[in-house]
């Protein structure tokens, strides 16, 4: 329903725009109808009226408006004014000006043609008279089951030429009886062509007071200020304004931004104002029928209070089909329930009045809501009036929770919490007479929990001369599955090509395999579909380097990107709040051997919130990326953030996994370990940078934080191979060429805590904090070098500042495990609420089935056998990590024999670049020292 005939009608006399504009009689939506008499007439404007001079005017353009007024009469017989004066300046000009249109309602309105005539120099020809009117009627909204008897009178003027003045003016008299004789209006104020003078006339009963407001910018100087004066018995109030200014539209402002000025009147002096109207508009006063009682009673079999509300729900977006007829009073008084039931059809007026009565006969509370659906927020900024609305829904209480349904929806599927929300964030009136101010529609707390859509990508490639195979996971909740289940089942036979031409632009040598599976969970309202291809060519080459693409193709249209920064208005982010995210999973050949140091990063803004979490160990890459979008719009001074953020965003994600020909390893002798050949070849690779720093720092090229960072990354491939003399040289000389680095101090006290100076390396965590070092990594070093130490009090201060953190950062497994068994040697349990979270999370990336050995939720045995299952060189390193953390998992439950078991076998990888490889060996170190007396023992 769209409660928009009075205002449309003020802006009734515009002029067609654009170069090809056709007169209306050329367009066969429209057919030629018919008035009744005294519905049109010509004639002088009314008395009430007093026409302004035509201002002289020195403005450029194509078109301009020399005049440009509106009068409004808030009388007993309410109408209104408009006259435009347009000088003709060029032949563009006057190609852009098509029919002069007319609408009105001949049911409740008459229109009156007051003046159209031609200036040409100092001859006036006057056509009123004797121009071709011919009144058409194209309902605009028919294709969407809306019909509401607009008629449009429309004048195709012959002989306009160059240089010309048209004046025209027309007087709409009568408004809809449904409000009852309560007034209000609107005028644009910001012209869309240059002007030069703008009025406004508003005339009402003084015992009658209307408000007005100016929406959008304010008027420069007095023009924001109405002249005020007496006519007789009734308020005058003239406002006027020289060359208003006109404003560029631009793209993707908000509904609920006001960007152009317009003047609103309006009677209503509050919300609760409108809502008593509309209260007394809805109440249903028939008595059920047979037919009505039949449904109730059909309702009323379902077993519970939700399935009976639910059913009501579904009957009435279902099988009441959408369509408006609105005429007179019906354009906002809806039809009867039982009415709407025999035709078994209704606009959203009708089908919502149906569906509170349902429910209120199965003892549910509910009321009608109002909704501006094309703004929706910052809805205080306009005066209260019927106007403002142009939709219906409902609101329900079911378990001490509201719920907000649009019976004109179709398909819904769902519980009321999981249900697509469609109004989101919108402000919205109840229909009650007690309501006093406007509410806003929040998301169900079920909605709210789950990601919106989330997409796996995994592609499996053992052998580059042969083709991948890539398998695509869809998981759409909430209104984008309703979306998208209603696009599976109207365009059955399109929706695979239509996935696989999408998939092809990345791919181009995608194959399908089988048919896309699709798998629709009603109750959750969850629809996932999975396809699956056979790729011959998934990465391109370039030089020496293979690369494979990957594209969170579900995050596309949830971020608007523009181009330039420079912006007068906000820009509204589409489908605000939502949450996304996506994976990608790739493995490769076995003879790919990548060792990277998990990579997380995240922005944090007003608009977004993205995280990414990566690895890639051996042949084997994952990605998981995570998108809040938390706000409905960008402001226009947040815009250069928003796109340098939106930048970053895309820098960091990179869509290209590069496979360069230093991860590809030569292959191993016969009969050779693989986890020997791994461990020297790491240990290759960190002699080999060693080299490469040796001689730049030897050329002598670079000085300063540049030569600082190459001593430092010397240190770190010298402390990998445990050189420790070397890496301490390296590190206090990068830390002399460069004291406030905070990484500097970080590798330092590694460095110390490898050489068993600990108490040296607790003061090396402490500096790096104050330089402004990263408190995650902080307290999650200085936490490990406590707890190795004995020290667990201190261990467990630090480890929890990590191990509870929800940042969700790579390294927040290792960092709860050593929180764990630091919990464990210091005789003390595992928080609950913890042990309740970690134990959902066993199933997650390695190291989190480690998880389960010190909650007791599983046994070394699960854990190593979760290992094995592992593919390459990741799993040799995966056992690196597992034989330690089962050797402290024995150390806690105090078998020494066992923890020195696994221990040793940590150590036997020889993976001397891994921290637990470190601390195995400080753990064997420590088993091997001879005990200490006891204080005071002889």
């Amino acid at each position: 329903m769209r409660f928009l005939l009075i205002a449309a009608a003020v802006a009734s006399l515009l002029m067609s725009s654009g170069a090809h504009a056709q007169s209306p009689q050329a367009e066969p939506a429209y057919r030629e109808t018919q008035v009744s008499q005294g519905a049109y007439a010509t004639g002088p404007a009314p008395a009430w009226v007093t026409p302004a001079d035509i201002p002289e005017s020195t403005l450029s353009g194509d078109a301009i408006r020399r005049l440009s007024e509106t009068h409004f009469l808030a009388g007993a017989v309410p109408a209104f004014y408009i006259r435009q004066v347009i000088q003709i300046n060029s032949p563009a000009g006057m190609a852009n000006l098509g029919p002069i249109i007319m609408n009105f309602v001949p049911e409740y309105q008459s229109l009156t043609l007051n003046t159209l005539r031609i200036l040409r120099g100092t001859e006036v020809i006057d056509v009123r008279d004797t121009a071709k009117v011919r009144f058409l009627q194209r309902e605009t909204g028919l294709e969407q089951g809306v019909y509401q008897g607009v008629v449009t009178a429309s004048i195709l003027l012959d002989d306009l030429r160059v240089g010309d003045i048209l004046d025209f003016a027309s007087t709409t008299t009568g408004i809809n009886p449904v409000f009852g004789g309560k007034y209000f209006e609107s005028a644009a104020w910001t012209p869309p062509v240059p002007t030069e003078m703008r009025r406004v006339v508003l005339q009402y009963p003084d015992k009658r007071p209307v408000h007005y407001r100016f929406l959008g910018p304010i008027p420069q100087g007095e023009a924001s200020k109405p002249l005020r004066s007496m006519v007789g018995d009734m308020v005058r109030l003239q406002f006027e304004e020289r060359r208003p200014a006109i404003v560029a539209a631009e793209l993707f402002t908000p509904p609920s931004y006001d960007a152009s000025t317009s003047l609103e009147f309006s009677e209503y002096g509050s919300w609760n104002d409108v809502a008593r109207w509309a209260a007394d508009l809805f109440v249903n006063k028939e008595a059920p029928d047979t037919q009505f009682t039949q449904r109730v009673t059909a309702l009323q079999a379902a077993p519970t209070e939700e399935e009976k509300i639910l059913q009501a729900i579904r009957y009435v977006q279902n099988e009441i089909r959408y369509f408006s007829v609105s005429f007179n009073e019906s354009t906002h008084r809806p039809a009867a329930p039982g009415l709407t039931l025999q035709r078994r059809y209704g606009d959203c007026k009708d089908k919502s009045l149906l569906l509170v009565s349902l429910l209120k006969q199965l003892g549910v509370r509910a009321d009608i809501v109002l909704v501006a659906s094309k703004r929706y927020k910052n809805m205080d900024a306009q005066p209260p009036s019927p106007g403002v609305f142009d939709h219906v829904i409902v609101k329900l209480a079911h378990n001490g929770k509201e719920y907000f349904i649009d019976p004109t929806l179709v398909g819904q599927a769902g519980t009321l919490e999981t249900m697509g929300q469609y109004l989101t964030g919108a402000e919205v009136l109840v229909v009650d007479k007690a309501s006093r101010s406007l509410v806003t529609i929040r998301n169900t707390d079920t909605y709210a929990a789950a990601p919106n859509s989330e997409l796996h990508e995994s592609m499996s490639w053992p052998d580059f001369d042969k083709p991948a195979t890539f398998e695509s996971k869809l998981i759409v909740r909430g209104k984008y599955a309703e979306s998208m289940r209603h696009g599976a089942q109207s365009l059955p036979a399109q929706f695979d090509t239509f996935r696989t031409r999408y998939l092809a632009q990345r791919y181009p040598e995608a194959r399908r395999i089988g048919n896309a599976e699709l798998s629709d969970d009603l109750l959750a309202n969850q629809l996932t579909i999975i396809d699956r291809y056979t790729i011959d060519k998934p990465g391109e080459m370039r030089q020496d380097t293979r690369l494979v693409t990957f594209a969170p193709s579900n995050f596309f249209d949830a971020i608007r990107v523009i181009s330039g920064a420079q912006r007068s208005t906000p820009m509204v982010l589409p489908d605000a709040p939502q949450e996304l995210r996506y994976s990608f999973d790739l493995n490769l050949p076995a003879n790919v051997s990548a060792m990277f140091d998990p990579r997380s990063e995240k922005i944090n803004n007003d608009y977004f919130k993205f995280k990414l979490n990566e690895r890639f160990r051996g042949n084997a890459m994952h990605m998981d990326l995570v998108l809040k979008v938390v706000a409905d719009a960008v402001p226009a001074t947040g815009m250069k953030g928003y796109l340098g953020d939106l930048k970053q965003m895309g820098e960091l994600i990179r869509g290209v996994v590069p496979i360069q020909p230093r991860l590809l390893k030569a292959a191993a002798p016969a009969n050779s370990d693989p986890a020997q050949v791994l461990a020297q070849r790491l240990r290759e690779q960190q002699q080999t940078g060693i080299g490469v720093y040796s001689k730049v720092i030897k050329d002598n090229k670079l000085t300063g934080k540049d030569l600082a960072a190459v001593y430092a990354a010397r240190a770190v491939s010298h402390s990998n191979l445990m050189q420790m003399d070397e890496a301490l040289a390296d590190i206090l000389q990068a830390s002399r060429l460069d004291p406030s680095e905070s990484d500097h101090p970080l590798d330092l006290a590694i460095i110390y805590e490898k050489r068993g100076q600990n108490q040296a390396a607790i003061e090396q965590v402490k500096r790096a904090l104050v330089l402004g070092a990263d408190p995650y990594r902080v307290y999650t070093l200085r936490g490990q070098i406590y707890s190795q130490m004995g020290k667990y009090e201190d261990a467990l201060r630090d480890l929890e500042q990590a191990a509870l953190s929800q940042d969700n950062k790579p390294g927040l497994p290792y960092a709860r495990l050593w929180y764990l068994w630091t919990l464990g040697q210091a005789g003390l349990p595992v928080p609950a609420t913890l042990k309740q979270q970690l134990d959902q999370e066993l199933t997650g990336p390695w190291p989190r089935a480690a998880y389960g050995m010190f909650t007791g939720a599983s046994t070394p045995e699960t854990v190593l056998a979760q290992v094995q299952k592992m593919q390459g060189e990741e799993r040799l390193m995966a056992l690196c990590e597992a034989y330690f953390y089962v050797g402290k998992y024995y150390l806690v439950k105090g078998n020494k024999a066992k923890a020195r078991e696994y221990f040793e076998k940590t150590r036997a990888t020889g993976l001397t670049i891994y921290t637990e490889y470190v601390a195995a060996v400080q753990e064997l170190e420590r088993m091997d020292r001879p005990e200490q007396p006891a204080a005071g023992s002889q």
